[in-house]
């Protein structure tokens, strides 16, 4: 069982943006992996880690500074 701890750091407003940027990239890159997927333990693993993509982008968005 893995135990989440939170480990903090900042990014500049720079940094944020790059990051939210990758993020969108790789949520839409999985969207098309997992239409395509026919496995089904594979699709729901991957599933779970657009949730966590989305859940990292939407705390990167709150705590970005506003441009």
């Amino acid at each position: 069982m893995l135990t989440q701890t939170t480990t903090p750091f900042s990014l500049d407003s720079r940094e944020s943006i790059l990051l939210a940027q990758l993020l969108e990239t790789e949520l839409a890159k999985m969207a098309v992996e997992i239409r395509h997927t026919h496995n089904r333990l594979f699709r729901d693993d991957l599933k779970r880690r657009f949730e966590m993509i989305e859940a990292l982008l939407a705390r990167i968005r709150v705590h970005a500074p506003s441009s």
